[in-house]
């Protein structure tokens, strides 16, 4: 057993060897000490991130890792994903993932990744990537929505396997019920031309602006496409790799989108780059074989999503996220909303 050792005070190291449970990477003979620490000290609600330094006994002619990257995460959703979905996927734009564990008793996922840190960088939040970085996640999100295109097993297998409430079209469900709420509290924060919306939005049907379940632009959808959820190569020529799967789901793959640019950009940044950056979104999905999705379609449903973009911010209100965070989204999806004309289509 190798010698274990934490920075944290609630890490002891039979906490972390459990923890690994029986990750033969790092519970070989092989290894001789694991130090712990935290990823910048910062804790989420709904993971925990930490880097493991590793050391070994002897040296070996194999390549093996001195670093990784440890994520405790909620629910089975991410433990789905890398042990099933991400092991269907060629090539895939994703962190390789060495071991991945979900203990029901306490609904966490443990998932061990590769360390890029020396050869990839985030963006520091809210700042956003450059001009060429966007375009080359739209063109990866693109390569993974062709992949996924129409496969049936979005409604069969995957969808069985996301608990209950846990589907983006259970979380609208919610934030459409407690909009009235959520109106409430905002009282005149909320400016009235923008109430009207929602009251339209609670009096339409759903049908007029949610798609149907099997529709045939269904495919994989990240659930969390923002960003500052990519690692970026410091190498021009390297590539980049999506991360945090943690709300995957089926469905229209212009939700992506929008979640990506119309509720995470003030509208000069979106004005410049979003419709050249759809343009390039589907000229990669025809590339990649997807010929039943005509340009047209791809703007219809972006509006369609930029709508149900709507919703998100009720909904983090609901699950108490910060304010800091909710509070820019909703200005920024009510002006896209805007700038799309949107109203007509509810």
């Amino acid at each position: 057993m190798p010698t274990i050792r934490s920075s944290l005070n609630d890490m002891p190291p039979e906490r972390l060897i459990s923890l690994l449970g029986e990750s033969s990477l790092l519970l070989d003979e092989s290894v001789s000490f694991i130090q712990c620490d935290p990823v910048s000290g910062q804790f989420g609600k709904s993971h925990q991130l930490f880097t493991l330094h590793i050391q070994y006994a002897e040296a070996s002619t194999q390549t093996r890792p001195n670093r990784l990257f440890l994520k405790l995460g909620k629910s089975s959703k991410e433990f789905f994903f890398y042990n099933t979905i991400a092991r269907s996927m060629t090539t895939p734009p994703l962190l390789r993932c060495y071991y991945a564990a979900y203990d029901p008793g306490l609904d966490q996922t443990r998932l061990l990744f590769e360390d890029l840190s020396e050869t990839h960088f985030q963006t520091e939040w809210p700042l956003p990537p450059s001009a060429h970085l966007c375009s080359q996640t739209v063109q990866e999100l693109a390569k993974i929505h062709a992949l996924w295109w129409q496969d049936p097993r979005l409604e069969s297998e995957f969808r069985s396997v996301i608990p209950q409430g846990r589907a983006w079209v259970d979380r609208r469900r919610l934030a459409r019920e407690k909009l009235p709420e959520f109106m409430d509290f905002l009282g005149d924060r909320l400016a009235p031309a923008r109430r009207k919306v929602y009251e339209h939005l609670l009096a339409s049907p759903a049908h007029l602006w949610e798609k149907e379940n099997n529709a045939p632009q269904q495919t994989l959808l990240h659930g969390d496409m923002h960003f500052w959820n990519v690692f970026y190569p410091l190498d021009p020529d390297g590539s980049l790799y999506l991360f945090d799967w943690n709300m995957w789901d089926a469905g229209c793959p212009s939700d992506d989108l929008a979640y990506m640019m119309a509720v995470h950009w003030y509208p000069e940044r979106r004005q410049w780059l979003e419709g050249e950056l759809l343009k390039v979104y589907h000229r990669h999905l025809v590339n990649c074989g997807v010929t039943n999705y005509p340009w047209k379609d791809l703007q219809h449903d972006y509006r369609a999503s930029v709508i149900r973009s709507l919703l998100i911010p009720a909904w983090q209100w609901v699950h108490g996220i910060d304010a800091g965070v909710w509070w820019s989204h909703l200005e920024r999806v009510f002006l896209a909303f805007e700038d799309w004309k949107c109203d007509d289509l509810i």
